[in-house]
């Protein structure tokens, strides 16, 4: 799919992927994972996130625990 210069390329059906909220970007990885996890079809830009977790095995079980979307971490803590 092309995108023109008038919707700045954000695929229509993921517009709260490039927002401004922790929480609604961080959902999104959420959702993906839960996705992934129960072998649910994957649409548009999901099935580049999926590319991208599986790529980061280190944050699957952050992923896996749905508690952690709204915790704070620093960056003492890596």
């Amino acid at each position: 799919m092309i995108f023109s210069a008038t919707n700045s390329g954000v695929p229509p059906a993921a517009p709260e992927m490039f927002g401004q909220n922790r929480q609604q970007l961080r959902q999104v990885f959420f959702d993906v994972w839960s996705k992934m996890q129960t072998n649910q079809p994957l649409e548009g830009i999901e099935r580049v996130l999926a590319q991208i977790i599986e790529m980061h095995p280190e944050y699957h079980a952050l992923l896996a625990d749905p508690d952690k979307l709204d915790k704070d971490f620093s960056v003492e803590a890596g």
